[in-house]
């Protein structure tokens, strides 16, 4: 776990560096660089065992800190929201509505048969469920690449 930690730490610098760079040297060289750290990364997948699911395990795809950070807290960052999917007891679809990479629809799918929906128009995290989708087998997911609307609106 440490030197886990360390390679996380150095990648963040690294990045924090090629950025530095593309300032100097323009977009092209900065952009390469990153496509070849990314590459690097891009097969990563990290299993979380679900707490208070019996003998259930996920597997989530995680091509970067943010993702494995969001791997290592699944169970202890939103409880109550996992509580909360639980309690639909698989009742109808499951609607995620800004999915991100898709934590909360692979849950309620590995926890239900029912068709469940994530709305996400932002491709590198489309690409992440997708992968994610594939690695557990999850039939009943729906991934949906767009908005859930035409609008960016917020009513208090």
């Amino acid at each position: 776990m440490r030197a886990q930690k360390f390679v996380y730490a150095y990648l963040r610098t690294l990045f924090i560096c090629i950025d530095f760079l593309g300032s100097f040297f323009g977009k092209k060289i900065s952009s390469y660089l990153f496509s070849i750290c990314r590459a690097q990364q891009n097969n990563s997948k990290q299993t979380v065992k679900l707490k208070d699911d019996g003998d259930q395990s996920l597997i989530l795809h995680t091509p970067n800190p943010i993702c494995t950070y969001r791997a290592n807290t699944f169970c202890t960052k939103e409880p109550e929201t996992l509580d909360w999917i639980r309690s639909f007891g698989g009742i109808g679809a499951f609607f995620d509505v800004g999915a991100n990479v898709g934590i909360f629809s692979l849950f309620h799918a590995k926890l239900f048969d029912q068709k469940v929906y994530a709305f996400e128009p932002y491709s590198e995290n489309v690409k992440m469920i997708h992968l994610s989708k594939e690695v557990n087998k999850f039939t009943q997911l729906e991934i949906i690449p767009m908005a859930a609307l035409q609008k960016d609106t917020m009513k208090h």
